[in-house]
């Protein structure tokens, strides 16, 4: 494969720069900004875009361009944390289910189908429903949700690969099952979860939002892109830039994930190579 496939690709390089621009912001939100995005100034209220406050202000006169880089910090560390979780749990389960088959796979599949019964984010309001906001919580719940997902995809790759002659070979050998999981399955199993990170990525990101919207999701004063939304539904008419940019954000982050993640299939999808 080229090892300039970005540059080679309109979607994987548009979806680099777009999240590239946002990395940079969850940076910025993390180093800081001339303001302090929980500062309240009761002189600054609902002041519009200006060179003094880049976005605006909220009204609480909370600076509007800091608060939108915090909150992008926070929205893109909880996506990735949601993303580690449920790879982590996703990848374990299915390679050890499909791999060692019979009871334990039929089991497994039985737990797992009964969890993608339920849409993911309705399975995620119902847990934090339970345990209320907190940004672990909404880890937990987006995790569980989407772990299903990549147990799938595991599992379906792991059977592909298990009467290979390279698994039998290991077998005939005298290794023993955990070492030919972890040895000559899991590593094969790596491009099909590369892609399917990104697709639980950009669903993360869209359920953190839409939780924080609620009130469900990581609780106030910390800015998430779903809060600076509920926050700003008041002022759609009067201070319209209080929603205007962390829409404008969300709506970047998620067309770069997307397009990133296609790039990545086109990648690793062995029709495409030729290309």
């Amino acid at each position: 494969m080229n090892r300039h496939w970005i540059l080679r690709r309109p979607n994987a390089l548009i979806g680099t720069v777009l999240l590239a621009t946002v990395v940079v912001m969850a940076i910025i939100g993390i180093v800081g900004t001339s303001f302090d995005p929980l500062a309240l100034s009761y002189e600054d209220r609902m002041q519009p875009p200006s060179w003094k406050h880049w976005l605006g202000t909220d009204q609480f006169g909370r600076d509007g361009f800091a608060r939108l880089m915090a909150a992008a910090s926070t929205s893109l560390m909880v996506s990735f944390l949601t993303v580690a979780f449920a790879l982590s749990l996703g990848s374990v389960v299915g390679i050890i289910s499909g791999f060692l088959g019979g009871r334990v796979d039929r089991f497994t599949m039985m737990i797992v189908d009964a969890f993608m019964a339920f849409p993911g984010i309705l399975l995620a309001l119902s847990i934090m429903a339970i345990i209320g906001p907190q940004q672990y919580g909404v880890v937990l719940a987006l995790g569980l949700a989407y772990a299903p997902n990549v147990v799938r995809v595991a599992r379906g790759t792991v059977l592909s690969l298990k009467q290979k002659e390279f698994i039998e070979a290991s077998r005939a050998l005298g290794n023993s099952e955990l070492y030919t999981m972890l040895v000559h399955v899991a590593p094969n199993c790596i491009s099909p979860l590369t892609v399917i990170a990104t697709s639980i990525f950009g669903g993360a990101l869209m359920s953190e939002s839409a939780l924080s919207f609620l009130g469900l999701g990581v609780p106030p004063p910390a800015p998430t892109f779903g809060g600076l939304l509920s926050d700003a539904r008041l002022f759609m008419e009067s201070a319209p830039w209080l929603s205007i940019f962390p829409g404008i954000a969300i709506s970047v982050a998620l067309l770069g994930i997307n397009l990133f993640g296609d790039a990545l299939r086109d990648k690793f999808d062995p029709r495409m190579n030729q290309l």
